[in-house]
């Protein structure tokens, strides 16, 4: 039980206090917005100060496959910032890769939202190439009706880095909305704000890990997926909506050893529009549980609302894993 219980949490399965540590990079005040600076302050935005910091030195690894060969894309240096105000979430990530203009349309492909349709766009901002994908309306398959929603994800590569900016809510536009996409800079001199907010440089900061966000759940000694137990459909006006969910790599080494199956997850999507909690509910070896967990944290929402505010809840989400 032991050796069944380390293998399948190796990686999420410490429970210990990442709200305690959420505080010290949060606030409860969503109007006030501060100004995250990265690498020398060549590249800033501003967020709500309740925003959730996340930070994987390894990263993920999206693999490619073209009949009988195939290649790997390592996003490493992983670093993910969620926020919320005025009902939108917000949301930037930051990855250090080899080839930034190669590695950016293997994410693009990975984000968009299935199944919806979108725009896709390029432009220019301080001399980087921006691609924008762009979204009006998603499915509400718990009311089973069709959402207005705004949800515009940028893409942008420099020479070192590849930096993803989404932001979404339902409905027209916000003004957090608007503000949060005309912060970005990617010039220390000069930013694209009027408004004074505080400059927090990110390198200070401390970030929430993989094994803090890990939910300890027993498994199965057969590694069958988990009851769960069958409660009431509660009517809600204005549940969680989906908007896309990256798909998880196979590894060579689970190639190589056949596995297949499907892994379950627990996650906690919050309000701010991250995912703060991770159980497993059912596992497979070979790297095959990482890849779905960070897959799991770059899902894409809009969180459930109640009483007029967005609210965190918890859904169980399958990755399915078969060698053809």
């Amino acid at each position: 039980m032991k050796k069944i219980f380390s293998t399948l949490f190796l990686l999420i399965f410490f429970c210990v206090s990442a709200f305690t540590q959420e505080i010290k990079n949060t606030s409860n005040q969503t109007d006030e917005w501060v100004r995250l600076s990265f690498d020398n302050g060549e590249f800033s935005f501003e967020m709500p100060s309740n925003f959730f910091y996340f930070y994987d030195k390894d990263g993920f690894r999206l693999t490619h496959s073209s009949g009988f060969s195939s290649q790997a894309y390592q996003y490493e240096q992983m670093r993910m910032f969620n926020a919320s105000a005025e009902k939108t979430v917000m949301r930037v990530e930051i990855y250090e890769v080899d080839s930034p203009k190669k590695y950016v349309n293997e994410l693009i492909e990975d984000q968009k939202p299935r199944n919806s349709e979108i725009s896709e766009t390029s432009e220019s901002m301080a001399g980087f190439k921006v691609e924008q994908l762009e979204q009006q309306k998603v499915e509400d398959f718990r009311n089973k009706k069709d959402v207005e929603i705004s949800h515009i994800t940028k893409f942008i590569t420099t020479k070192k880095y590849l930096y993803v900016l989404t932001a979404a809510n339902r409905g027209a536009k916000t003004e957090a909305f608007k503000r949060f996409f005309s912060s970005v800079s990617l010039n220390s001199a000069q930013t694209n704000s009027a408004n004074s907010a505080k400059i927090v440089d990110i390198s200070s900061l401390t970030p929430i890990t993989i094994e803090q966000m890990g939910e300890v759940i027993e498994p199965n000694k057969d590694n069958k997926p988990s009851a769960v137990p069958n409660k009431p459909i509660e009517k809600i006006e204005n549940p969680i909506l989906f908007l896309s969910k990256p798909k998880a790599s196979y590894t060579e080494a689970a190639r190589k050893a056949g596995d297949k199956g499907i892994i379950r997850l627990r996650l906690k999507f919050s309000e701010n529009g991250g995912i703060s909690k991770i159980g497993v509910l059912s596992s497979l070896p070979n790297g095959l549980l990482r890849n779905a967990v960070f897959s799991a944290l770059r899902i894409k929402f809009i969180p459930q609302e109640k009483d007029n505010e967005l609210v965190s809840n918890t859904n169980v989400v399958e990755y399915s894993f078969d060698i053809y």
